[in-house]
This record gives C-alpha cells, structure tokens and sequence, in this order.
C-alpha cells in the first residue's frame, strides 16, 4: 500500500485539532493525567506547573477547564493535565516553531503538560472553522480504497508544486481509521498512517470533521514518535470530544436564512487535505 509522495510537513504541523475530553470520561474512558501521559510516552507533570511559557519573550496563559470557541458557538473542555491556547497564541507559537503564524481559519490548539511547545517533534491537537456553509450529509457508504487513491494523488500534487521550502519527505501508508460518518453528532472522521523519512519518524494523523449550522468544526491530530496503537485508541475518541451548543448545530439549520455549501460530504473529505 505504501507509496512514496511529499506532503508538507508545515500542512502536518498546521493541522487544526479541537479537543474536548470531557465526553470521554462520560463513554468510561479515562482522560487523567497519568494515563494521559502515559500514552504519549510523557511524565505526569507536577501539578504546580507553571502556566505561563515565553512566545517572543512575552508570557502567555495556558486556558484550562472549559473553553468557549466562535463566541459561544461551541466549546471544548480541556481535562487536568492538559492546556489549551487561543489563536493569537498558538499563531505566535507556530511562527517560532515553523518561521509562519497559523492560518485564519485556527482558532487554538491544545497540548499536554510537561510538554515543550517549541519542540517540533511530539503531537498536537489543534481546532479550526470552516464557515464554508452546512454541509450536506450523504449517509451512503463511502469508498474507502477510491479515497484514499485520492489522498496519495493530493500528496503527489502537493510534491510537484511546493517550492516554498515548506515541505518535507512524507510517506502516506494506509488508513489509520477508515472514513465513517457519525449520524449522532455529525461527525465525520478518518484516520491515516504516514512516514516522515527526512526525521524518521512514524506519524499518525487523525481528522474529525463536526458539521454545524454554519460550517465545520475540523479537529485534528498529528502525532509522531509514539506508539501506534496507543495514539489508535486515542484517536478513535475523538468524535467525541467536541460540540456545537444549541443554535449552532447541523440541525438548527434555517434555510430561509443560512448558507449551504457548495460541497457535499464526499467531496468535502477529500478538499485540500494535503494543503
């Protein structure tokens, strides 16, 4: 299955993930700081950690408990052990990191405790909007092998035409997660497995797609360098981890009054995933 394309590290890095951990505990899945930790390799961090870390010498609070996004459209909560930081941080934070701020559509990012936040290896979980209009939500089945054909042709796109120096050698393996569409929440959620040969480094990157009245809340995880199976279990959550609060949500839709994208769910999948 493997094939051998560029996809640009930056897009990796620049992945947007929102992540609510509170559902999780209430589905029995523990979300405390030691096991948290303990899947990603990491040590619990004390508990009088500091929560202030210098971006260009300026301090910035790391945001904990629940957090409000897109005025109160929806939220995430962000569980002990765990910290959350606004656009304008994490844009800061991915300048330092990568030498460019984040996208506009970036509304924050989340990582653990006793984590570097300048350290390019590790994982984050970053949250995005696409106020792209609703979606439309085809339940059919989803061909799976026909998608990820097309992941591998982006990849490859993306190689022929990325002079910026943003890239890197990536690897796209297979599925992580097949593509499977949560008529509960409306979520959409995938999962792939990727290699990155300029680090040697295994990657996994997990995708949540929650359709909202307005657009799309996009959660997103890239990790490397951890265990494989560890990082599936904790994927595999994730469309459960955030929402859209009333007013907001797929089915509060108006069409008197709210915009429909011009894409639907199948193509929606496939737009700009190796961006």
């Amino acid at each position: 299955m493997a094939m051998a394309g560029k996809i640009k590290l930056f897009s990796i890095f620049m992945s947007g993930v929102a992540l609510s951990l509170a559902p999780m505990a209430e589905a029995g899945v523990s979300t405390s700081a030691a096991v948290i930790a303990d899947i990603f390799n990491e040590e619990p961090a004390d508990k009088q950690v500091d929560d202030q870390f210098q971006i260009y010498n300026q301090p910035f609070p790391r945001l904990r408990g629940e957090v409000e996004l897109l005025n109160g459209d929806a939220k995430i909560s962000v569980p002990e052990g765990f910290y959350f930081l606004d656009a304008d941080q994490t844009s800061k934070l991915m300048e330092e990191l990568t030498g460019f701020p984040a996208e506009s559509d970036v509304l924050g990012m989340m990582m653990a405790d006793g984590t570097d936040p300048l350290d390019s290896k590790g994982w984050r979980l970053m949250v995005r909007f696409d106020d792209i209009g609703r979606v439309e939500a085809d339940t059919g089945d989803i061909n799976a092998d026909a998608t990820l054909q097309e992941f591998r042709s982006q990849a490859d796109r993306t190689s022929l035409g990325n002079a910026s120096g943003r890239g890197a050698p990536i690897e796209l393996l297979g599925w992580a997660a097949a593509p499977e569409l949560d008529t509960d929440s409306m979520s959409f959620s995938w999962g792939v497995d990727l290699v990155d040969f300029t680090r040697n480094l295994d990657l996994v990157d997990y995708r949540v797609n929650m359709l909202g009245r307005e657009g799309v809340l996009k959660l997103e995880l890239v990790a490397s360098g951890f265990d494989r199976d560890a990082i599936h279990a904790f994927g595999a959550q994730m469309d459960k981890l955030a929402s859209f609060n009333k007013g907001a949500r797929y089915q509060d839709f108006s069409a008197d009054v709210d915009k429909v994208a011009q894409v639907d769910i199948d193509d929606y999948l496939t737009l700009g995933w190796a961006d």
